[in-house]
């Protein structure tokens, strides 16, 4: 007679192979460390790409003035008014994939050491990308033999100018970070067309007649 028994609920199932339990615990491993590794590899990636997309870039300038408008600036020294403002118009090319906002900007100019005068830039945002026109607003206060000096020194072909400014900078999209910047003793030629870079200006040519903003200066 054959005797049959029965396994119970209480009874366990037999233990499980213990090869078969370490390769399955070894494919799970194995898993996750391929999940890690896409997304490590997706991580670095976009980062390297978004480093190469978004690292700032300085921004290119150009002082679109005319030869007419600081003449006219030289004439008014001749006949003894020592007290003159003339609009400078800049173009600014922002190549950052981000608009960059100039919060604050003024200086000083001097002469020989003198100083004859003061500039403002009014709060303009650069735009992403793109080519955007500011106004620096200027102001011309020299002493009566300091204009006779200017004027002669324009005529000879000669003149030249320092700079003292200082600007606020603003970036927006990086959590509205910003910084100080500063430049002192920066020279400028006023009158030498030659050395002038203005691709960036929609009139091009030093003496383009349909250029009317009364801007003046070649930076150095």
């Amino acid at each position: 007679v054959a005797h049959y028994r029965l396994m119970t609920q209480d009874e366990a199932p037999p233990p499980m192979n213990p090869g078969r339990r370490a390769t399955r615990n070894m494919d799970r491993l194995f898993t996750a460390c391929s999940i890690c590794y896409v997304i490590s590899l997706i991580t670095i990636g976009g980062f390297v790409l978004g480093t190469i997309r978004y690292f700032p870039k300085v921004p290119q300038y150009n002082i679109c003035n005319d030869s007419l408008a600081w003449k006219s600036l030289v004439d008014s020294m001749t006949s003894m008014k020592v007290d003159a403002d003339i609009e400078i118009l800049m173009s600014i090319a922002n190549p950052n994939h981000f608009d960059v906002a100039l919060d604050m900007g003024r200086g000083t100019f001097s002469h020989n050491g003198a100083f004859v005068g003061t500039f403002e830039i009014p709060p303009a945002t650069a735009k992403a990308m793109s080519i955007t026109d500011m106004m620096i607003l200027a102001k011309f206060t020299p002493e009566k033999w300091e204009a006779l000096s200017l004027t002669a020194e324009y005529y000879r072909g000669t003149l030249s100018l320092d700079v003292d400014s200082q600007a606020s900078i603003r970036v927006p999209a990086l959590a509205n970070y910003s910084y100080q910047a500063k430049v002192t003793n920066m020279r400028v030629h006023v009158n030498d067309p030659t050395m002038m870079d203005r691709h960036l200006c929609a009139c091009p040519q030093w003496k383009d007649v349909k250029n009317s903003t009364p801007s003046l200066f070649l930076f150095e």
